[in-house]
């Protein structure tokens, strides 16, 4: 494909962090979402910091491992990662990917703005859904807050 061309198409998908450890699964996933997304990937949360400061735009979206080195088994730096990502973009939609499935991780992850956990290993099928439904809603947000913008406000 012309280099033009991918740049166009490129522009015209939403802009999508993946952030896992696992080079099958960025591989996977990447390959399977990139039909609808511009991916992007990291497999630390250092290096989703040094991509995302090089980017001329944060993503609407992110997909999210807890478990990310220097600590895979634990959840801390996902959980970071979390923060780091509200903190830079507040409107941004995180959802979770993780073995880590466990009732305290899936409530923790929510209660930092994640706005869903998917258990790995998960269905294609609704990963792709439950990812089309968060950038829907991305967008219908960011459309009311520029009407809101455009609104007048006042008194005579």
């Amino acid at each position: 494909m012309p280099e033009m061309a991918m740049n166009q198409d490129i522009a015209h998908k939403p802009a999508l962090l993946l952030v896992d450890d696992d080079p099958l699964i960025v591989e996977s996933l990447g390959f399977m979402l990139g039909q609808y997304y511009h991916v992007v990937t990291a497999d630390t949360r250092a290096a989703a910091r040094r991509l995302l400061s090089a980017m001329e735009s944060c993503p609407d979206i992110a997909l999210v491992d807890l478990g990310l080195p220097p600590l895979p088994h634990k959840p801390e730096e996902g959980f970071e990662l979390i923060k780091e990502l509200i903190s830079n973009n507040p409107a941004i939609k995180i959802l979770v990917l993780s073995g880590q499935d466990n009732d305290v991780n899936i409530q923790h992850a929510l209660t930092l703005g994640a706005v869903d956990f998917i258990a790995k290993p998960a269905d294609p099928d609704l990963l792709l859904s439950r990812l089309q439904h968060q950038q829907r809603l991305h967008a219908i947000e960011i459309k009311r807050e520029k009407l809101a913008e455009n609104q007048l406000i006042g008194c005579s």
